[in-house]
């Protein structure tokens, strides 16, 4: 470590081995050693480590361990006593009040998801789709506001729970092109879902909806944009 001026140096924690073992027999054993947690019995030997890095049977170098090292600068309990000894940066008492608010529309997304099974008949017989099969179905809602409600939401996803019914009760485990008035795909679906949430939800709550993405697979989406929101 280079210093370039004589108050850095006076700045830098005293890491001796006889200043940090102190300081790790003062600390808490579970924030010296990740085996504590879980009450595994090699955790005391972590107030041992400092003094004598042998000691330590979860990081003597070489050996197999969670927090592998062969620099004591890397070592976890080394980082626990030096976050000790480092001085409080000046300036950690900032007052937030001062940070601005910039103006601005606020959006939030709430996932449902579903298991469905589908064909769309209207695609030639060797088209894949064209056959019985099923998706995983993810569906989102994204809503928007210019202004929030209290105590600081768009909507409280709470009241989003009537199309969380629905979904569950009216699409969950059913074949969707025998219940839907349309082929079923994921733009026309997320298209649908739009309206449904328009028509029986929008009207209880503040947030606007602006969009539904449907997703099929992981790679794979169509997303409906609510006109005029």
């Amino acid at each position: 470590m280079t210093f370039n001026t004589t108050s850095e140096r006076a700045a830098t924690p005293d890491l001796s081995r006889r200043n940090v073992t102190q300081i790790i027999g003062a600390m808490p054993l579970a924030a010296l050693h990740p085996g504590a947690a879980r009450g595994d019995e090699t955790a005391e030997a972590a107030r041992q480590c400092l003094a004598d890095q042998r000691a330590c049977p979860w990081h003597r170098d070489g050996a197999a361990g969670p927090v592998g090292h062969s620099d004591r600068r890397n070592h976890f309990h080394w980082q626990a006593a030096e976050a000790a000894l480092s001085p409080t940066p000046k300036g950690t008492n900032m007052d937030f009040s001062s940070v601005p608010m910039p103006p601005g529309t606020f959006t939030i997304g709430k996932l449902f998801d579903f298991e469905g099974g589908h064909r769309l008949p209207g695609l030639p017989p060797e088209h894949k789709c064209s056959r019985q099969h099923g998706h995983s179905y993810e569906v989102e809602v994204i809503l928007t506001a210019p202004s929030l409600g209290e105590p600081g939401f768009v909507t409280d996803f709470g009241a989003l729970a009537p199309f969380k019914r629905f979904v569950g009760t009216e699409l969950d485990h059913h074949n969707l092109h025998e219940i839907l008035p349309f082929e079923p795909t994921s733009e026309r679906l997320a298209q649908f879902l739009a309206g449904w949430f328009i028509q029986n939800v929008q009207p209880a709550i503040p947030g606007c909806l602006v969009a539904v993405r449907v997703r099929e697979t992981g790679r794979s989406w169509a997303r409906f944009d609510v006109e005029g929101q």
